[in-house]
Parts: C-alpha cells; structure tokens; sequence
C-alpha cells in the first residue's frame, strides 16, 4: 500500500472510529433514565428515546445532502483541501459534542451532529482519491483494505466509547472524554492530510 492510501486509510478508520464510539455513550444521554450521564427528568423517558432516534438520524440524514455536494467540490478543488476541511469539521462537531454533554445542552447535541452530518462526506471525498490513485487492476485489494478501515474502526470505536465513559477506569473520564478524544484524533488526522498528503 502506497503512502498516500495509508493516509485514506487512516481517514476512514478514524472516521468510523468516532461512529462507533458514540454506541455506548448517547444511549446513555437520552435513552436510559438510570444513567449518571442522562439529561432529561426521568419521568421524561418516551421524550428521550425520541430525542434519541432523531439524534441518530440526523447525521446519516444531513450526510446524504451534504456527500454528492462535497464530492463535486473536490473534482473541482481537488481532494486536499476538501478532505482537510471536512475532517476539521469532524474535529469541530466531537468538541461541541463533548461540550454539549458537559453543559447540559441538548440543542448543542444536535447542531454537532448535524455538523458532523454536513462535513462527514470525507468517507466518499477519500474514496475517490483511492480512485484516483490506484491502477484499475489494484482497485479491488485497496477497497478491500478501506473495508478493513471501517471494520476495524467499527469494533474498537465501541470499545474505546465504553472505556473512556468509565470514571472507574480514571476518575475524570466521563461521557464527554470519548468525544474529546475522538476530536484530537480528527485533528491530528486532518492536519496530516494538509501536511503529508499529496493530492490525487
């Protein structure tokens, strides 16, 4: 695998990462009145599992407008700095989340994920660089290996999002340390793309 699809890689992996360290932690905010980490009265549990299916939704939703949108601004612009952007704003929607969950705003949980939603065409902006980069005769094995990123990402994100919600593990891990944690990554990620990445 060349240089430029390790960062790709990397993209989506981080990407379904986050995904899936959400799992254990927002059904906690909304969905589970006995958590330490709920937000609404417990006598508003039904309102909280709507809240919580709408929360859900929200990210595939805005993604779905946003991804086509995203995707023609790159064969304009070139996939740098479209991925650059997007993933800062990945960054950006994990920091509101964790900030929304430690101040109590449930309408700040929503903008996040809508942002996340908005900017998080990274996934198909990535791809396309793949395509790109990659001879047709190899184009199998490096969609295989971007099916590893997401599979990876989907079995440790989970993980991660429970262990890093756990204040037995550290006494200040809370439910918004996963959120903050996956934000530093996207950080990371997009500022190795704006550095290291050689557009497609």
């Amino acid at each position: 695998m060349n240089k430029r699809l390790w960062f790709l890689f990397l993209t989506i992996f981080i990407d379904m990462l986050g995904v899936g360290i959400l799992i254990p932690v927002i059904p906690q905010l909304l969905g589970e009145p006995n958590s330490p980490y709920y937000l609404l009265n417990a006598s508003q549990e039904h309102l909280g599992l709507i809240l919580l299916g709408v929360l859900m939704a929200i990210y595939p939703f805005a993604t779905f407008f946003a991804a086509p949108v995203l995707g023609a601004l790159s064969d304009k612009y070139g996939r740098k700095p479209v991925l650059f952007l997007s993933i800062l704003g990945t960054a950006l929607s994990y920091f509101i989340f964790a900030y929304a969950i430690l101040t109590r705003n449930i309408t700040l949980l929503f903008a996040s994920r809508l942002v996340d939603g908005l900017t998080g065409g990274n996934i198909s902006v990535a791809q396309a660089a793949i395509a790109d980069s990659v001879e047709p005769e190899h184009r199998t094995k490096a969609f295989g290996s971007i099916g590893a990123a997401f599979g990876l990402g989907f079995i440790i994100g989970p993980f991660l999002g429970g262990v890093l919600s756990t204040p037995s593990v550290l006494p200040f891990f809370n439910a918004s340390t996963p959120f903050i944690f996956s934000g530093i990554l996207s950080l990371f990620n997009a500022f190795s793309i704006y550095f290291f990445f050689k557009e497609s």
